[in-house]
């Protein structure tokens, strides 16, 4: 699975690879947007997926070369490149790569990874509401405190302590203004 990544790179974070076979080599790692901007501009336009084989190179791995970095850099003989969970700022792609020989990609496999992309899309999305509601609740938290701050030093203040906000206009009548005090010290 590979991630874009807002810094302009991509990011492989897994790989399988069948060590048996001295033609198997590593793809995974950190590789540049531009190396593969046709592609990746054309999976975020169209949000479907790409297939490109050795001996037919789609032609959205032609423009930027991309289709000789990954078919003859990285002998991968066919890839299937399968878009998901899409923002403004960046979207995922499950990157299948056959590099020990071609592989026409069947119906099959394509709605198989289609259920696995939208499964880890859930997921995803758990993972931000988490992080949400994580941040909320630290939120609150921090509201909290700082009220029982103010607390705290209002309680210490001699005399008449009222707080106005910039909604106010000065010449509103007192019953307005005392449903504003926060607290009233008779020190």
């Amino acid at each position: 699975m590979k991630k874009v990544i807002e810094k302009n790179q991509i990011t492989g974070l897994c790989e399988w690879l069948q060590t048996t076979s001295p033609e198997t080599t590593a793809t995974i790692g950190n590789h540049p947007f531009d190396w593969f901007r046709c592609p990746l501009s054309e999976l975020k336009k169209t949000q479907n997926y790409l297939v490109s084989q050795f001996n037919t190179v789609n032609e959205h791995f032609i423009e930027d070369d991309s289709g000789i970095k990954l078919h003859q850099g990285m002998n991968i003989k066919s890839l299937l490149w399968y878009p998901f969970d899409f923002d403004e700022h960046r979207f995922y792609v499950f990157t299948l790569n056959q590099v020990l020989k071609q592989r026409q990609w069947a119906n099959e496999d394509i709605s198989f990874v289609s259920s696995v992309a939208r499964q880890v899309s859930i997921a995803l999305l758990k993972i931000r509401l988490l992080n949400e509601h994580k941040l909320v609740k630290e939120s609150e938290e921090k509201l909290k405190e700082l009220s029982d701050q103010l607390e705290s030093i209002l309680d210490h203040i001699p005399g008449l302590v009222f707080y106005k906000d910039k909604k106010t206009i000065s010449s509103v009548s007192i019953n307005i203004l005392q449903t504003r005090f926060i607290k009233i010290n008779m020190n």
